[in-house]
């Protein structure tokens, strides 16, 4: 590949195709030469997508601190965020590292389903600790419009 635009289209094509490693090659040089927020959210989807959360995290930190107006830079954050801190914790975790957790991603407006993981990860674990409290300052944050009219199949 002779010019950064060509890998750039190339990085994106091999990412949109599925082939995470293949993109994520491409993404760390272009990242390393450009450090352009459309290669760094690129390369953090790569990461992500191949579970390098303890790379990824440490990205994400880096590039939501640098680009935090950028929609897909921060959507690829929180859903960093989301897949490699909160959804590690255990249930044994204590409902404070969950709750602060989860804030950190709250802080970044998470929208949709991003949004009602992090919610509802807290109130599976502050119903388990029987704090009531929490559960109560988090249920109010569940947007009552995303939540499906259908009914449910039993």
């Amino acid at each position: 590949m002779t010019n950064l635009t060509e890998q750039k289209q190339k990085s994106n094509e091999i990412r949109k195709a599925g082939d995470f490693e293949g993109a994520l090659l491409i993404y760390r040089n272009l990242w390393k030469e450009t450090e352009d927020k459309f290669d760094g959210a690129g390369l953090l989807h790569c990461l992500r997508k191949l579970k390098l959360f303890d790379e990824a995290i440490i990205f994400a930190d880096e590039l939501i601190a640098e680009h935090p107006d950028f929609d897909w830079c921060r959507n690829e954050v929180i859903w960093t965020y989301l897949s490699g801190n909160l959804n590690k914790l255990g249930d044994g975790e204590p409902l404070e590292k969950v709750v602060q957790t989860a804030q950190k991603i709250m802080n970044l407006n998470p929208d949709g389903l991003a949004a009602k993981m992090v919610i509802f990860e807290v109130l599976k674990s502050a119903k388990a600790s029987n704090d009531w409290k929490i559960v109560n300052e988090w249920v109010v944050k569940i947007d009552p419009k995303s939540l499906s009219t259908e009914p449910i199949d039993r």
